[in-house]
């Protein structure tokens, strides 16, 4: 079962912290990291791998990936603005597809937990989850019973909960109760049974509009905070004992260490372990993250790779290389396991999604 296979993750991540407190550091401020250092791994100084590790998560994973995220918002965005104005069946599918890329493209970088997407709420905005007792949920609701197009306006939108105000909320305003849910006739659920042609229907639209419209400004925002390196930006390329968050690459490399941490406990608490009864045979479906648009075990997945890529990506490896025990056999050895697990998890009964 894939629950079990994340619980060897904690031998790992003691080993792992184990090792990195005993690693030789020096502590100096260092000189803005524009380009890679030009030496081969064996010549690397402890700082330096940090140093390399650092420039390698922001240019080839951070970076890369909230740029993806906001192109893809973008797409969303036009693809939902051309079916209010034409709503065809061709034209929601184009919704539909643009939707799930934006929605596995935030998947694909939410183990970031620093920098510009924890500024103003930006991460809770683009995906309110877990939506504890449908609180969130019932937001949506209540906007959408209301049809109040004032709060609509960028500035009175802004100002809403954030539940309303991303994908989770956007989930709800294109697929309802789910995409394979039945009518009363016992035939699939069509996109006009949400989008009808009267002023509800049009409310309905328009708010899709609003949250695509949020969701793109939220997404260029943080890609902007990241390519432009803000203050906070500035300090994790090039940390210093004057600087206010990062002080030295030992506290850089700690951040990175928890954003694989964190995201791994993360997807075993919350987006697995809720899903089966104490035992395993209890199967609860409509807790996992985007249900209704039957997204829900990509997102895992996605979740996942991504963690692998940022592993192998980042310069990791080099770490793990001068660790007193074979860490990177380990590490490599734990995500074979998790990716066999979920071709298990496929095979088995519980395929939910």
């Amino acid at each position: 079962m894939l629950v079990l296979s994340f619980k060897n993750f904690r031998s790992f991540l003691f080993v792992f912290f184990i090792s990195l407190m005993f690693m030789p550091f020096t502590i100096s401020a260092a000189t803005e990291t524009k380009t890679p250092i030009q030496k081969s791994d064996s010549e690397l100084t402890s700082d330096e791998v940090l140093e390399t590790l650092a420039y390698n998560s922001y240019t080839k994973h951070i970076l890369p990936r909230y740029k993806v995220l906001f192109l893809n918002s973008q797409k969303l965005n036009s693809s939902m603005t051309q079916f209010c104005t034409d709503q065809s069946a061709s034209k929601f599918d184009l919704v539909k597809n643009s939707f799930a890329d934006t929605v596995l493209s935030f998947a694909a970088i939410e183990n970031i937990h620093f920098g510009p997407i924890v500024k103003n709420y930006r991460l809770e905005k683009l995906a309110y989850w877990p939506d504890h007792k449908g609180r969130g949920l019932r937001a949506v609701r209540r906007l959408l019973k209301a049809e109040d197009r004032q709060a609509l306006s960028p500035q009175k939108f802004s100002e809403k909960s954030i539940a309303v105000q991303g994908l989770t909320a956007l989930e709800f305003v294109l697929f309802g109760n789910g995409i394979g849910n039945e009518r009363g006739n016992g035939e699939k659920q069509d996109f006009k049974d949400l989008f009808t042609a009267d002023k509800q229907g049009r409310f309905r639209c328009d708010y899709g509009v609003r949250l695509t419209a949020n969701i793109q400004q939220l997404s260029g925002e943080v890609y902007s905070g990241w390519k432009e390196q803000t203050a906070t930006i500035k300090e994790l390329l090039n940390p210093s004992a004057t600087n206010e968050h990062y002080r030295n690459r030992k506290e850089v490399i700690l951040e990175f260490y928890q954003s694989v941490t964190v995201e791994m406990k993360k997807i075993h608490d919350l987006k697995i372990q809720p899903l089966f009864g104490r035992k395993g045979k209890t199967v609860k479906p409509k807790r996992a993250a985007f249900w209704r648009s039957g997204l829900s075990l990509q997102v895992i997945k996605t979740n996942i790779e991504a963690m692998d890529h940022f592993v192998r990506k980042s310069g990791f490896k080099l770490l793990l290389d001068k660790s007193p025990v074979d860490l990177q056999f380990h590490v490599s050895k734990m995500f074979q396991k998790i990716y066999a697990s979920f071709d298990g998890f496929e095979k088995q009964s519980f395929r939910i999604f």
